[in-house]
């Protein structure tokens, strides 16, 4: 799984939380289990949210019910909670991997770089007199992407499954995937932001092949830890499709060595029957990346290599 090849990258982890803006009140329950991401429109920001649908329960208002799990995509853009996201993401590192929700609570689980404390506590001091009951639950070193995962997974079930495919010879002259460009390359990615027409992610890179490249934006050279806006029509192809499904991509690691592009999500498991729609029609859409599935399963809350 390329999942373990992201340890430690960003070595900071923080849950923050704090009251519900009338807007996104009561759609949780009595526990967070309602999760999220926010999609970034141009300037707007459109919270995607599942949750999962229990037996017997009547169905929620203010959400769209399906057969196995509720949706809604909530346009947050005046709320104050999109005011702290879209700060935190002016951070170069940060990542938001989930918005929880419950009946009158709102929870951020985030990751960063150590060297953006001090940016990351302006932001908090600066939000507390915009949102009510604003406190920092956690924040401290972290073991890794599938740390932060873990302890997503502890409140929602969660579902990984990761593809394999070879880039196209004629996609090499065409990308605007820049760092493809550089075979012989290899690095890991994880996506921050996703937007109408552009990605914003960080890049590992493991030979450090790519610091001469003026489109990339050093975060941390010592560790070879870049930034960088991009398209990709395999990644755009996931995100618009979730997006119509009302499902959100929680996490989405990828790696490359050479020719080989390995790429993952992370979605809720109540919605994973409509995401593996979108990975099905992935594979039948573009042929000529020789896409496969390579592995799927469950994100457990415990690391199994651990537990006795």
């Amino acid at each position: 799984m390329i999942i373990k090849d992201f340890e430690k990258i960003l070595d900071f982890r923080c849950e923050i939380s704090f009251d519900a803006e009338e807007k996104i009140k009561n759609i949780g329950g009595n526990d967070y289990d309602v999760v999220g991401r926010i999609r970034y429109k141009g300037d707007n920001g459109i919270l995607v949210l599942n949750g999962k649908k229990l037996r017997g329960e009547e169905e929620r208002k203010n959400v769209h019910n399906k057969d196995y799990y509720f949706s809604n995509k909530i346009d947050v853009t005046d709320t104050n909670m999109f005011e702290l996201h879209r700060k935190i993401m002016d951070l170069d590192s940060s990542i938001v991997d989930s918005i929880f929700l419950k009946s009158y609570r709102v929870k951020f689980i985030m990751r960063f770089h150590r060297v953006e404390l001090k940016k990351f506590t302006s932001i908090i001091t600066e939000m507390d007199e915009k949102l009510s009951n604003l406190q920092i639950d956690f924040l401290g070193h972290a073991n890794g992407f599938l740390d932060s995962f873990r302890k997503i997974a502890s409140n929602v079930d969660l579902q990984y499954v990761e593809l394999a495919a070879t880039i196209p010879p004629e996609y090499l002259n065409i990308t605007k995937d820049p760092v493809i460009l550089s075979m012989g390359v290899e690095w890991n990615r994880q996506i921050r932001k996703i937007g109408e027409n552009e990605i914003r992610a960080l890049f590992k890179d493991a030979n450090n092949l790519l610091s001469h490249r003026t489109d990339l934006k050093e975060i941390f050279p010592e560790e070879h830890l870049y930034e960088t806006v991009f398209t990709n029509e395999l990644i755009n192809f996931f995100s618009n499709e979730a997006d119509k499904y009302e499902i959100p991509i929680l996490g989405a690691p990828q790696k490359l060595i050479g020719k080989n592009f390995n790429f993952a999500f992370v979605v809720p498991k109540s919605s994973f029957h409509d995401f593996s729609k979108i990975v099905f029609d992935c594979v039948k859409k573009f042929p000529k990346w020789k896409i496969y599935i390579s592995f799927s399963d469950i994100v457990e809350t415990r690391d199994p290599e651990k537990v006795n």
